[in-house]
């Protein structure tokens, strides 16, 4: 198998965050793809990074190679979203290949798009969502992926599951995006009684 995945990884304050978390998915992953090998482990593999501040550290394997690289991470600015059609779209595992995902973003006018399955609200291009109505935040269940600050989250009962579609926008009184890079409320939108606009997806998988 030539598909390479990977594990983006945020180091901060001289700590990498949520290893657990990372590694529960590496694992996940040999099992399904690469069930000959062992899988690799984050704590013999990572390096000692000397820097202070905010880091995006990327780890690219597959079953019998690895290769890791780091940047300075810069928070994106999100001022408008477009909610895109993606039945095509399978990202169940943390896929390098992005191109079915980076389609959708290059054709919507927006900041950034809400990806709809069947009416269902499922991630951003980029992160995974997470509605407040006012007292309790809820994140769909209907993720294209369950990343790992959504289920660390869960984990602490700080977030809850449940069905978000379309019309239950309405209920929520903003939006976050959050990922191994963005904490709950980091970058938030708030949802006004405008619906965001649909755009057209390409019918050909990636």
């Amino acid at each position: 198998m030539n598909q390479r995945f990977i594990e983006s990884i945020c180091f901060k304050s001289g700590n990498y965050q949520l290893l657990k978390y990372h590694q529960e998915r590496i694992n996940l992953t040999f099992l399904r793809f690469f069930p000959e090998h062992k899988p690799h482990h984050l704590h013999q593999v990572l390096p000692d990074l000397p820097m202070d501040g905010l880091y995006k550290v990327r780890v690219m394997y597959t079953g019998d190679s690895l290769d890791i690289e780091y940047a300075k991470y810069q928070k994106k600015q999100i001022k408008s979203v477009q909610l895109a059609e993606g039945l095509h779209i399978d990202y169940g595992y943390k896929f390098e290949d992005r191109s079915a995902i980076n389609a959708l973003v290059k054709e919507s006018e927006g900041d950034e798009i809400i990806i709809v399955k069947n009416d269902f609200i499922t991630d951003s291009s980029y992160a995974n969502l997470v509605f407040w109505d006012g007292a309790k935040w809820w994140t769909p269940n209907t993720p294209l992926l369950k990343g790992v600050k959504r289920n660390y989250l869960l984990d602490k009962g700080i977030i809850r599951e449940t069905t978000i579609q379309i019309k239950d926008l309405k209920n929520f009184k903003k939006l976050c995006f959050i990922n191994a890079m963005i904490d709950l409320d980091e970058i938030s939108l708030p949802i006004t009684d405008r619906k965001p606009q649909p755009i057209a997806s390409k019918s050909t998988d990636s």
